[in-house]
């Protein structure tokens, strides 16, 4: 698991000296030309650490709708899936989450991407067991990243969330790097 885990974080390392090789002669270009909603569409891989029987990894996507402020604040509800998490041999294990998101960009200019970081809260919810045990309440989480502009309304977002859920019983947290686009209209 920890050599799978070692190969997705050495990809996306690649991936993102790759973009930023490739985009070394473009300026970040701001999209505050725009109306400043967009939307967003994420894939990648989750690490689950839990109290439980053991820890897995497992495909995550999710999407949401955003606004940005201005050139450094935008907001975003981002609905999440994890899952299906080999929980245990008998056990399999998914998690949901819709939270309220806020970033701040990081004002570089000349640079070929921007970086950010960002929080989020609201709901989430882990399902273990075919739906026998299903709990949700609190979620919470924390962001960095970078983002590239590829053109005037599409950005390549490549990113980190941790990511826990606050439900009874075991603690479920999470590790997930994900890549995605926004479309900015």
């Amino acid at each position: 698991m920890k050599k799978t885990f070692g190969m997705i974080i050495g990809t996306a390392v690649a991936a993102l000296m790759a973009g930023a090789a490739q985009a070394a002669d473009l300026e970040y270009q701001s999209p505050a030309e725009n109306s400043g909603f967009y939307i967003r569409g994420d894939v990648g891989y989750s690490l689950l650490e839990w109290n439980g029987p053991s820890d897995d990894g497992a495909l995550t996507a999710g999407g949401g709708i955003g606004y940005r402020f201005n050139d450094y604040f935008r907001a975003d509800i981002r609905y999440t899936y994890a899952g299906r998490f080999q929980a245990s041999p008998w056990h399999k294990l998914e998690t949901h989450t819709v939270l309220g998101n806020v970033y701040f960009d990081l004002p570089l200019e000349d640079w070929p991407f921007r970086p950010y970081v960002g929080a989020g809260i609201g709901w989430g919810n882990g399902v273990c067991c075919n739906g026998a045990d299903n709990e949700d309440g609190l979620a919470a989480a924390l962001m960095a990243g970078v983002t590239f502009a590829l053109t005037d309304n599409l950005d390549l977002d490549i990113g980190y969330k941790f990511q826990d859920i606050f439900i009874d019983g075991p603690n479920v947290t999470e590790h997930q790097i994900t890549a995605g686009f926004r479309y900015n209209f």
